[in-house]
């Protein structure tokens, strides 16, 4: 195979090697992103059950406030605080509808926490019928106290499933990325190795042809250098042969002509003595 052809193999193989590498780098970034999410939607969850713990909190304290002080401002905060427990239950099982394990959790979640909010307006309605009957009150609150125990117990051990779901992704996430990283960092050393060998097959082509180009102005010198002294004998040549008719053959003529014209001179009329002559 020729330098030119070695060349042009290497330039492709290095374009190849950088298209695979970005192909395979997207396909990594891609994952990688996917991976964020769901560590995002593990952060998400997270807050969801804070907001169910401080929605169910804040329905507490208000309940707890009209029974005790009997003010009707904690009974307008009780109104606003029930609704907003029920939507962050609704949020909450959005946001784990892909986890059959985290759904059943969700399920006792909410039918634990219904049964707290129904026993609330239960101690609000006793409030509101009979101010002062603290035993009905403090049975309430007794029958409540393993309901509150039932929610913290579901919603930690949804805090704990997603505890486990965060190390997995964030790991599955942090393997992702140091794919990319040892996929760029291979495929980018391939490519510099590919146009490193383009590059010398390149220099090798080059300093052939300026060889072959040297070794033409050489020939093209000597065949001038050739020419000239071929010029210069036969010029030289010319000159010799000049010189020689000169000296040599024209005084050689010359000394026959003048015999010829003294021996004319002694044979007066000779026809073919004057055509020689």
């Amino acid at each position: 195979m020729s330098p030119h052809k070695k060349a042009q193999l290497a330039f492709a193989s290095a374009v190849i090697m950088l298209c695979l590498s970005g192909l395979a780098t997207y396909i990594t970034i891609v994952r990688l992103m996917q991976s964020e999410k769901w560590v995002v939607h593990t952060h998400e969850v997270q807050a969801a059950l804070g907001s169910v713990d401080a929605a169910v909190l804040n329905a507490e304290r208000a309940s707890s406030g009209y029974v005790i002080t009997g003010s009707p401002d904690f009974l307008s905060h009780f109104e606003v605080a029930a609704p907003s427990v029920y939507q962050a239950l609704q949020h909450l099982r959005e946001l784990t509808k892909d986890n059959p394990r985290q759904q059943e959790l969700s399920t006792h979640l909410e039918e634990a926490t219904a049964r707290r909010m129904a026993l609330f307006r239960d101690s609000i309605d006793l409030k509101k019928s009979i101010p002062q009957n603290q035993p009905g009150q403090a049975d309430i609150s007794r029958r409540g106290l393993p309901l509150a125990s039932e929610i913290s117990s579901s919603m930690q051990q949804m805090r704990v499933e997603e505890e486990r779901l965060l190390a997995v992704r964030a790991k599955t996430s942090k393997r992702l990325f140091t794919l990319a990283v040892v996929v760029l960092m291979v495929t980018f050393i391939l490519a510099l190795i590919m146009f490193s060998v383009h590059y010398r097959l390149l220099s090798a082509e080059l300093e052939a042809r300026e060889q072959a180009e040297h070794t033409i102005r050489e020939s093209e010198e000597s065949l001038r250098s050739l020419t000239a002294r071929l010029l210069q004998l036969q010029d030289e040549e010319r000159r010799r042969f000049s010189r020689e008719l000169h000296d040599s053959l024209g005084q050689y003529l010359a000394g026959v002509k003048m015999n010829l014209d003294m021996f004319s001179n002694s044979q007066p009329g000779d026809r073919l003595l004057s055509e020689a002559i």
